[in-house]
């Protein structure tokens, strides 16, 4: 079992750590460490890329309980030193905290449920349920979703038992029985969620929605 450091600080991106299993699959290794920053992906964020011992770790994804990188081969010796690809994590914090602020704000405003997300390296994609936008609606969310970037509130992350569940307005409730992570954004969202996340709203950065006729 891996220990899954990166549900503590999503900031840190260098760490050390023991090599203490590893399997040669199509000319690849997968190496399994004894405690990693690396976030597998999951809930509709990819994993990290980095480095182990300088070698390339092209993608992290955990099988029962079980952390494993995928890299171009198998460093030398049993304890390594791990580097995550920071531009790409601080990529997908932005965009995730930036979807469960907007997410927030569409149900809040039009009752429009989010039902599906997923970053991609060029797009992100959210579904919801509510068909079409008319231009005032838009800018509307647009206008409410900057409000909050702009007033730099703090993002909270922590496990909650049974007891504080049932206390807290969910936007969504939990997939799983256990380990329930929550996201807060403070006194506007609270979800469950195991994804990587910046610490204030003001990191997202400004939300600009995109006109009739715009390129993609």
């Amino acid at each position: 079992m891996t220990e899954k450091l990166f549900y503590e600080d999503s900031y840190i991106t260098e760490f050390d750590a023991n090599i203490i299993d590893k399997r040669k699959i199509n000319n690849k290794w997968e190496l399994v460490l004894d405690k990693t920053y690396f976030y597998p992906e999951g809930g509709g964020q990819p994993s990290d890329t980095g480095l182990i011992d300088g070698i390339k770790v092209y993608k992290i994804y955990e099988e029962n309980d079980t952390v494993y990188h995928l890299a171009d081969k198998c460093p030398e010796g049993i304890k390594v030193h791990c580097q995550v690809d920071w531009e790409r994590r601080f990529d997908h914090m932005q965009q995730h905290t930036g979807q469960h602020l907007l997410s927030a704000v569409l149900e809040k405003k039009y009752g429009a449920h989010t039902q599906s997300f997923s970053i991609g390296d060029k797009s992100s994609h959210i579904t919801i349920t509510k068909d079409t936008f008319n231009e005032e609606e838009a800018f509307e969310v647009e206008k409410e979703v900057n409000s909050f970037v702009y007033k730099n509130i703090p993002v909270k992350t922590y496990f909650a038992d049974e007891e504080m569940l049932k206390k807290l307005p969910l936007r969504k409730q939990p997939q799983v029985s256990e380990n329930i992570r929550i996201v807060e954004i403070e006194g506007i969202d609270y979800s469950p969620c195991g994804g990587t996340h910046v610490k204030t709203t003001g990191e997202i950065g400004i939300c600009k929605n995109k006109e009739v006729g715009e390129n993609e």
